[in-house]
């Protein structure tokens, strides 16, 4: 059965599927890539390390090459105001790092962690490129949580609040963004129905009432690592 169990960055979700082969230690990496994001330098180094490690003995490693690719995509993001020798080492990182991403659902389009980190990673990041860059971001993200969906569909009363109310908004968000507002709001009344006196079912209101996509501070996540909180 799979379950959702890996509390993450920007929405957050979670997940483990068991697959023939030695797996990342998640807790460990979810924790040092919260840190790294907030500026710790070693804890940067360990995701890479670990990640680098694993791919060593296993180029086709797909947990590895997510969490590689999303440590990339993190650290890669270009600052207009550094020398143009340094802008251009970051995009390449971070071109990198969406390759990998895109490589390891490629290898392992079932596995539910490997889905996680690109669809939290690419959702964000759609909404601060241009087009057509975004769309395709946008819809390999939705392709990402559609298919948690589709796999958790059997066991969605079993998943926990936080992990559920982000997996439906993030697509019922997806699909607005995308214009397709039956599809939205299918997944916005699911959670009103599963995930009422929530802060997800405040947001789904939102947009029952209105009917135009949420603006990125509504549908972040709500979770541990923000103020709000939904359990």
């Amino acid at each position: 059965m799979r379950l959702f169990r890996f509390i993450f960055v920007v929405p957050a979700l979670a997940a483990a599927v068991l697959i023939a082969q030695e797996r990342l230690d998640t807790t460990a990496m979810r924790n040092d890539f919260f840190a790294a994001f907030s500026g710790n330098v070693d804890a940067s180094t360990r995701l890479i390390a670990n990640s680098e490690r694993m791919l060593a003995a296993n180029p086709d490693h797909p947990q590895a090459l997510a969490w590689h690719g999303l440590t990339l995509l993190a650290t890669g993001a270009p600052d207009s105001r550094a020398p143009s020798d340094e802008q251009n080492a970051a995009i390449a990182r971070f071109r990198k790092g969406v390759a990998e991403l895109d490589r390891a659902v490629g290898l392992a389009p079932d596995d539910i962690e490997v889905r996680v980190l690109r669809g939290v990673a690419f959702r964000p990041i759609s909404l601060q490129i241009p087009a057509p860059f975004s769309e395709r971001m946008l819809e390999e993200a939705r392709t990402d949580f559609q298919r948690i969906f589709d796999l958790e569909r059997e066991q969605l009363n079993e998943i926990g609040t936080h992990p559920l109310g982000e997996l439906l908004q993030a697509l019922g968000d997806i699909y607005a963004r995308q214009g397709k507002v039956e599809e939205a709001e299918r997944y916005y009344r699911l959670i009103a129905t599963k995930l009422a006196g929530t802060e997800y079912a405040v947001r789904a209101a939102r947009w029952l009432e209105t009917r135009q996509p949420l603006s990125p501070e509504q549908t972040g996540c709500v979770g541990c690592h923000v103020a709000a909180r939904a359990d």
